[in-house]
């Protein structure tokens, strides 16, 4: 057929443009947790230098016992130690020019910020979880589905994992917080653990939880919700631990009360570059000026407040 046709472009198809959607859309986000769980430290801040030390106090070193009538009272002492957090600047940034901001029909620097905002916080997110993954009580399930055991190293190194995370490892690893480790619990009577969505998945698989929950919660199975189990809440986390470790293990972080801090002496937020070229040279960045850092180390104070579920490689 002759005449003037839309499939060819000099007969008809450029008579017309592609409509541009106004709606920008924007990349999927990973899970982040592990910042809600610190402990922000109001007596540090701007003008203060890029350290701050913080105390702790041990135990006495002798317990009390039982006296005589006319016996001496014992005498005792307790031993304070120290430890320093330092803060660093954390930052980054995305340039664009004049022209681009002119010219294009969406708006580029709100894109720019949202995206910057987002960097942020994976970014100290990730700074936050690497404080707690610092604990010395490394636990590795070993052995096979049917025949668990497991390591729990306090020299802060791992094993090689030979299989899920289960039930059973979750109860061994509260029963070490509670009795071996005297954890102080992270709020009330409970504990806290985040997990992998890998660990999550063998935790809910097994027959002892989904047992546990037919008469708790049945709700939480059909609606994919952890809750609580064995006096420990569980969180659920995709950004800054490895779900896929060997044998079908991910990590987890178990932890009590105190078991983070944070320093801030430049708080989060958006900057605008003092633009260049007339201009024509523009960019905006994110900055925090600040750090984290775990409280106890178990092979130098036989405390800790964390343990990390983890294999080698």
């Amino acid at each position: 057929m002759a005449g003037q046709q839309w499939t060819t472009s000099a007969l008809g198809g450029t008579l017309t443009s592609v409509p541009l959607s106004r709606k920008l859309r924007v990349a999927a986000q990973p899970i982040m947790v592990f910042r809600g769980f610190v402990d922000p430290q109001e007596d540090f801040g701007k003008n203060t230098g890029d350290q701050l030390t913080f105390k702790k106090v041990g135990n006495v070193a002798n317990r009390g016992r039982v006296v005589s009538e006319t016996e001496t009272v014992p005498e005792t002492n307790i031993t304070f130690t120290s430890d320093t957090v330092t803060a660093a600047e954390y930052t980054n940034s995305i340039r664009y020019t004049f022209r681009v901001e002119q010219l294009a029909m969406l708006d580029i620097r709100s894109a720019i910020i949202n995206a910057l905002k987002d960097d942020m916080a994976i970014t100290l997110d990730i700074a936050a979880s690497l404080q707690f993954k610092a604990t010395d009580l490394k636990y590795t399930p070993t052995g096979t589905a049917t025949n668990k055991t497991y390591t729990l190293n306090t020299a802060g190194t791992a094993t090689a994992s030979t299989r899920e995370f289960s039930v059973w490892d979750h109860k061994n690893i509260l029963d070490a917080m509670k009795q071996t480790y005297k954890m102080p619990r992270y709020s009330g009577r409970e504990y806290h653990a985040i997990h992998t969505t890998t660990t999550l998945r063998s935790l809910m698989d097994d027959s002892e939880w989904i047992e546990a929950a037919k008469y708790g919660q049945p709700q939480q199975l059909f609606d994919g919700e952890f809750g609580k189990l064995y006096g420990c809440r569980i969180t659920e986390e995709s950004n800054a631990m490895d779900g896929t470790l060997a044998g079908g293990l991910g990590e987890a972080i178990y932890f009590g009360k105190d078991v983070c801090i944070e320093i801030t002496a430049y708080p989060e937020e958006i900057q605008a570059d003092l633009a260049g070229d007339f201009g024509r040279d523009r960019g905006l960045r994110w900055v925090w000026y600040g750090g984290f850092k775990h409280t106890w180390d178990f092979s130098t104070e036989s405390d800790a407040r964390a343990v990390h579920v983890t294999a080698t490689s």
